[in-house]
C-alpha cells in the first residue's frame, strides 16, 4: 500500500510539479489562518462586551446626575445648557462608538435605552437638541440615529407586549 502511495505521489510530482505533501502543507496553512481569524473575531467580540460594560458602569452615575440636573433646571425654568451638553455629549459619544462597532449595541440598549428615549420626551430638551442640530447637522447626529432606532424598538416591544397580553379569564 505504501508503495502505491509513494508511486502516486512521485507520479503527481512528475506530472504537476507539486507533491502531495505540498498540498497537505497548504491545507494546514489555510486551516491555521481560518482558525486565527475565527479566534480573533471571538476575542474582539468578548473585548467589545467587556469594554462596553466597563464604560457604561463607570459612566451611569454621572449620566444619571446630569439627567437629574437637566430635569431640575427645566422644572425650575433655569438654564440647563452645561448639563445637557455633558449628558447628550456622552450619549452621542456612546452612539458613535456603537456605530464604529467599538461598543455592543445590545448592551447599550439594555443599560441606557431610557436615556436615549426620555431625553427627547422633554419638550425643552428636544427644543435644545433641535436648535443645536439645526445650527450644525453633525451635532448629536449619532445620538439622533440611535435614538430613532431605540425608540422604534421600544414601540415594537410595547406593541408586542399589548398583543400577547391575554385578557383575564371570566370569573365564574
Amino acid at each position: 500500500m505504501n508503495e502505491i502511495l509513494s508511486a502516486c505521489a512521485q507520479q503527481m510530482t512528475q506530472q504537476n510539479g507539486v507533491a502531495f505533501r505540498d498540498w497537505l502543507s497548504l491545507l494546514a496553512l489555510v486551516a491555521g489562518i481560518c482558525t486565527f481569524i475565527w479566534k480573533l473575531y471571538a476575542d474582539t467580540k468578548s473585548a467589545r462586551y467587556r469594554e462596553t460594560v466597563g464604560f457604561l458602569e463607570k459612566r451611569t452615575a454621572g449620566l444619571m446626575a446630569d439627567w437629574k440636573l437637566v430635569q431640575k433646571a427645566v422644572a425650575e425654568g433655569q438654564d440647563f445648557d452645561d448639563a445637557a451638553k455633558s449628558m447628550l455629549g456622552m450619549l452621542d459619544t456612546v452612539a458613535l462608538l456603537v456605530k464604529k462597532k467599538a461598543f455592543d449595541k445590545e448592551l447599550v440598549y439594555n443599560y441606557w435605552w431610557a436615556y436615549f428615549i426620555d431625553a427627547k420626551k422633554n419638550p425643552a430638551v428636544e427644543a435644545w437638541i433641535k436648535a443645536r442640530h439645526d445650527l450644525d447637522k453633525h451635532v448629536l447626529e449619532h445620538f439622533l440615529e440611535l435614538h430613532a432606532e431605540f425608540k422604534k424598538r421600544c414601540e415594537a416591544e410595547q406593541a408586542q407586549a399589548t398583543v400577547t397580553t391575554a385578557p383575564p379569564p371570566p370569573s365564574a
